[in-house]
């Protein structure tokens, strides 16, 4: 009897182990807890053994083999209890404490308007300043490469092969006047815009694409159907799985979201919609609008263009300011006009804000120190 058990056991305690060890692969437990645990269960196993050894001896073959199986059930509710108390703080603490893309960017100090830089701020918290244009591209492990011309290696992310989800979190912040591309670590592409900031992880892991954009961006999201991809802003997710679209985030404005390729869910507190191609969706005060569109009005930026269709030429010189990074003042006589036609952003900012000040039949004043102002004539 004894040796039956014996051999019952050492297969037991193979299974108990290997499922220990998927379960540490998943979640961040220290192997001093696993060990401490472990030696739990087996002092708990050999004080079974011994019992049904004691037992056993004054048993008929059928009370054994009841008390083996009820062994067997015995060591797997203790290894199961000891694995939940072992994971059970870990998994509270976790959900309690560890930090999501979209609160990073809520509680960030770092806004667009503090810097004047393209800067990359990384999980280690170093800062990379990056010039405008330039395109930083990470590879599968996480590695990044800053080409602004000439390639140069900005800094190595690999984490150490941390388990963690969240440690390896970084935030790209453009100013005013500046524009760049982001190739993130799945292969899909990124255009941030002038006055953004996105947060986004070195190396997606697992099913999991999650970034969070405050701005506006255009995104050639890479597909991948076991991991959709999903842009997190202040009022609103947007899932996608391959597609090509447009978010625009700014703070204190609507949020838009324009779909060219694809399909995507957007979900707010309330309210939830599919996009096909050529549409576009509003959200305004928690209330979701969707219309036919020229999409190609809302991505033009990315091109260097502007694309107007009866726009207010207060707006056209508000997104103008934002685009080269100057000030623009105008009086309450432009907020009432409208333009259609094109404006070619490669311009110097002097000729594109003379297109505008003709076109409108304005005033325009260069003041001194920067910055220009408009007024009726």
């Amino acid at each position: 009897m004894h040796r039956y058990l014996k051999i019952g056991n050492e297969q037991l305690i193979d299974q108990l182990k290997r499922f220990f060890l998927v379960i540490k692969k998943s979640e961040r437990i220290e192997s001093s807890e696993i060990q401490n645990s472990w030696k739990e269960v087996e002092k708990l196993i050999d004080d079974g053994h011994d019992l049904d050894d004691c037992n056993n001896k004054v048993e008929t073959t059928s009370h054994r083999k009841k008390g083996n199986l009820s062994f067997y059930f015995t060591a797997i509710s203790i290894a199961a209890m000891v694995l939940l108390f072992v994971m059970l703080p870990w998994q509270n603490w976790r959900m309690m404490h560890e930090p999501s893309v979209l609160s990073i960017l809520q509680n960030s100090s770092i806004t667009s308007d503090s810097i004047k830089q393209i800067s990359l701020f990384l999980s280690n918290k170093n800062q990379v300043q990056i010039e405008n244009e330039s395109i930083v591209h990470y590879d599968r492990e996480g590695n990044v490469i800053v080409d602004s011309g000439k390639k140069k290696t900005a800094q190595s992310l690999n984490n150490g092969g941390s388990e963690s989800t969240h440690e390896n979190l970084n935030q790209i912040v453009v100013p005013r006047g500046k524009r760049m591309h982001l190739m993130l670590s799945d292969g899909t592409m990124m255009y941030v815009n002038s006055e953004s900031r996105v947060i986004y992880p070195a190396r997606f892991k697992g099913n999991k694409r999650e970034i969070a954009v405050e701005g506006e961006i255009y995104l050639e999201v890479a597909r991948n159907e076991k991991a959709p991809f999903v842009v997190k802003t202040v009022g609103c997710d947007i899932q996608v799985l391959g597609t090509v679209l447009n978010v625009s985030a700014y703070k204190n404005s609507n949020i838009s979201v324009v779909l060219v390729k694809g399909r995507v869910e957007v979900k707010a507190a309330h309210e939830k919609s599919i996009l096909n191609p050529s549409q576009l969706l509003t959200l305004e005060s928690g209330v979701m609008t969707t219309k036919a569109v020229n999409v190609a009005k809302y991505i033009c930026w990315k091109d260097d263009m502007m694309l107007l269709q009866n726009d207010r030429v207060s707006k056209i010189l508000d997104d103008l300011s934002r685009y080269y990074g100057v000030p623009v003042w105008y009086d309450k006589n432009v907020q009432k006009l409208v333009l259609s036609g094109k404006l070619d952003l490669a311009e110097s900012t002097d000729a594109v804000f003379d297109i505008v000040k003709e076109s409108a039949s304005l005033k325009m004043n260069k003041l001194e120190g920067g910055g220009y102002y408009f007024s009726s004539k």
